[in-house]
């Protein structure tokens, strides 16, 4: 009988929060980054993820307007007007695929509609925003919406010096250098204007 201490599910708190995060993490217990034009989501080992952000807990009164919630990919001004950083009614994801779990609360007295795998619309918003970068709004089966990011060296240096400015204006941050490298930003901490 082998030990389980020999095959862990989870190797490091890294792939533990990778997998979380592909489920949807509740913005409350995330660290959520603005670039420019889109979002991240910051892991253990300092690696910003992209990833979308959308309102899992509709009101009946939503529901009834919208029966989905929108999911927001970029910066986009529709996304700031429901964001708050203690919200445990919206979720950041690194999505895999348009499948997304949300829930409507019904009331104090009766229990919430569950809703499991659904494909939820994209924010129009966010789409102009994406639109008004690339030209063009091409999405594949597999959501990855940020291909076009890292082929463009443009918006690489924006999305670079947006994101450094979030950690220099953010307290709760030590100041960090952004790299990046296999479709991804990392972060390496400044220590007296060295990285280390």
């Amino acid at each position: 009988m082998s030990n389980p201490k020999d095959n862990p599910i989870f190797p490091n708190m890294e792939d533990f929060f990778v997998q979380k995060a592909k489920e949807g993490i509740i913005i409350k217990y995330a660290d959520i980054i603005f670039g420019k034009y889109f979002i991240y989501i910051l892991t253990p080992q300092n690696i910003l993820y992209p990833c979308v952000i959308y309102n899992f807990i509709l009101s009946p009164d939503e529901y009834k307007k919208h029966s989905k919630p929108k999911i927001h990919f970029c910066n986009c001004r529709d996304l700031w007007s429901i964001f708050d950083k203690d919200s445990i009614s919206l979720k950041a994801k690194i999505p895999q695929h348009n499948l997304f779990d949300f829930q409507v609360g019904m009331g104090k007295n009766s229990s919430n509609k569950l809703f499991y795998n659904v494909e939820l619309p994209f924010c129009p918003t966010c789409i102009s925003v994406y639109e008004t970068i690339f030209l063009k709004f091409n999405l594949n089966p597999r959501l990855e919406l940020w291909n076009l990011l890292f082929a463009s060296k443009r918006i690489i240096k924006l999305e670079k010096i947006a994101i450094e400015d979030a950690f220099s204006v953010n307290m709760n941050f030590v100041p960090m250098n952004v790299h990046i490298g296999d479709k991804n930003f990392y972060l390496t901490r400044k220590e007296n204007g060295v990285d280390w």
